[in-house]
């Protein structure tokens, strides 16, 4: 039979230690007779006080809960606010290495300011509720940081209007690229990850002239809304 350590006196996490309690269950375990610092009473296995396992009457826990699932009013049902979505993804994707998009952001110097880093409150003190769902954090400088003054809650049409140009670029215009097989110009543009060919010119004022119309007929939120459909 193992011997019994002594518990009396010693404290836990939150629980302090008052007296051996005697178990009725089949193992014969001790269990000790705990004081929380709440000034609840609680018994509990002496394994799991010396384990860690329990560090308090259960106060601790729910606090905790409290604390993840109430984020200044962002959290409800146990689920973050978009607001508070965004601004962890925001961080993630230029920190977290093992990202699929890190490379387009962190990886290529793109930082988060250290007052949002620090506090999503101060990010959502500066950004102000996200007007619709519709709308996603964007950067003005798509070259710059996610800072108060190079960001803006934007709709799909608007960012599509912000995004890199490819560094492969030739023409100098988002859009228009020299086919090399064809020996014409070509134009393309991108409504919500779907590339859509408008064709193939001559000369490369058609080219940028054609890119330009189709940015007025598809970058609005009435033809993202019918492509997306």
């Amino acid at each position: 039979m193992s011997h019994l350590i002594d518990l009396t006196d010693h404290k836990f996490g939150r629980l302090f230690v008052l007296e051996r309690f005697i178990s009725n269950s089949a193992r014969q375990e001790a269990v000790w007779l705990c004081e929380c610092e709440c000034g609840e009473k609680s018994l509990v296995l002496g394994s799991n006080l010396r384990s860690g396992h329990t560090k308090s009457c259960g106060c601790y826990r729910g606090e905790k809960s409290t604390e993840c699932n109430t984020i200044h009013g962002h959290a409800k049902r146990n689920r973050a606010s978009s607001e508070h979505t965004i601004w962890r993804g925001m961080i993630t994707r230029c920190t977290n290495k093992n990202r699929d998009d890190y490379d387009r952001y962190g990886g290529r110097g793109i930082r988060v300011c250290g007052r949002w880093l620090n506090s999503f409150e101060a990010f959502l003190e500066d950004m102000g509720p996200r007007p619709t769902l519709r709308h996603s954090i964007d950067r003005i400088d798509v070259n710059g940081h996610y800072d108060p003054n190079n960001c803006q809650w934007a709709l799909p049409g608007q960012q599509a209007r912000n995004t890199r140009m490819r560094g492969d670029n030739t023409s100098g215009f988002r859009g228009v690229s020299w086919h090399k097989k064809h020996k014409k110009w070509t134009v393309t543009i991108g409504v919500n990850n779907k590339l859509i060919y408008i064709g193939y010119f001559e000369s490369k004022e058609e080219a940028v002239i054609a890119r330009k119309n189709a940015e007025i007929i598809y970058w609005t939120d009435k033809a993202i809304k019918a492509v997306n459909d």
